[in-house]
């Protein structure tokens, strides 16, 4: 960050040095296969052919608020792997509860989806709608999630069990691109949407 708040982006070596320096691989929950590293860049000098482009001071505001809705769709992905597994234990246990609980879910991730699409198509769509699209598609991947952990019994307990893997994912997709405004919209639909018996 320069000192007038613009973000430089540019190319720098791959290779620990005084100036480079990388922690160890963290022990993610989820996506672990993307190695992720802390990189701490210490007086390090960038030549100007090194310098990709500057973005302008507040861009990452700007650009948090242009996408909210851009993840949805993967997020909803997740939701309908959890949902393939709740049909696949439906199949195979004949059990009618779970055939209910598939269609209940998979209707309301059509409805999540079509709202979605439809609100894409209307570029002045309110900030707090996108941010309830946005927090809703959140907690369908939760919810199937949880139910494909749910219909796997025991099985789901193993590390290598879809549903653990589709629910690892749904913590991705919670933390993804999360925004202070997200996370509200996330805890306010979590908190609000249901009502205690």
């Amino acid at each position: 960050t320069l000192p007038d708040g613009r973000a430089v982006f540019g190319v720098v070596p791959f290779q620990e040095s005084t100036e480079i320096t990388f922690s160890t691989v963290a022990q993610l929950a989820a996506i672990a296969s993307t190695n992720t590293v802390n990189t701490t860049l210490t007086h390090l000098f960038l030549p100007e052919e090194s310098v990709v482009f500057i973005n302008p001071a507040e861009w990452i505001h700007v650009n948090d608020r242009n996408n909210i809705l851009r993840p949805t769709f993967l997020t909803l992905g997740c939701a309908l792997a959890g949902l393939d597994i709740v049909e696949a234990a439906g199949m195979r246990k004949s059990l009618p509860f779970i055939q209910d609980a598939f269609e209940s879910l998979n209707l309301e991730v059509k409805q999540c989806r079509d709202a979605i699409v439809d609100g894409l198509k209307h570029s002045d769509m309110e900030m707090a709608e996108k941010l309830r699209l946005r927090a809703w598609t959140i907690d369908l991947a939760v919810r199937c999630a949880h139910a494909a952990i749910a219909v796997s019994s025991g099985g789901a307990n193993y590390s290598h069990h879809a549903a653990q893997r589709v629910y690892r994912e749904a913590l991705v997709f919670t933390v993804s691109g999360q925004t202070t405004a997200i996370m509200a919209a996330t805890l306010d639909r979590l908190t609000n949407s249901r009502h205690i018996n």
